[in-house]
């Protein structure tokens, strides 16, 4: 059985699914992490703060909030606790965000590659399940 639905209404359906779920505090993390991501290869394009901006208002967070432009203080490892607390459909969306993040710019990088990866392997996920959930989402 093949499922029909396009990439764009699989990712609108776990959109769906975590859609108000996360707290103040994983929206940071998630937020900081891109943003390490988007910033990692040097250069922060346009279409790299787009994708900012659009998660920010998917989650309902403001990016001038006091508490995300000091977030960098409290130093990675308060990032990585953070997002070890996304339960495994929030873990899901990251993953899927993170590669928009990734190629929002059009543009292959590989340090950007190894920052989500090494964030990943943080999170305990493995190569082999986020290969099989890009495939699925594709």
């Amino acid at each position: 059985m093949t499922n029909s639905k396009s990439p764009t209404e699989k990712f609108n359906e776990i959109e769906n699914l975590v859609k108000d779920t996360f707290t103040n505090d994983q929206k940071r993390a998630i937020l900081y992490s891109l943003l390490l991501i988007a910033k990692s290869d040097g250069e922060y394009h346009q279409n790299e703060r787009l994708i900012l901006d659009v998660t920010a208002q998917f989650l309902n967070y403001n990016l001038n909030d006091i508490k995300f432009l000091q977030y960098p203080s409290l130093g990675v490892e308060t990032m990585y606790q953070e997002l070890n607390t996304l339960n495994s459909k929030q873990k899901d969306w990251y993953i899927l965000s993170t590669y928009g993040m990734i190629n929002a710019d059009f543009q292959y990088k590989q340090v950007e590659d190894n920052f989500a990866n090494h964030f990943f392997e943080k999170m305990g996920i493995s190569e082999e399940y986020i290969n099989k959930l890009v495939q699925y989402y594709q």
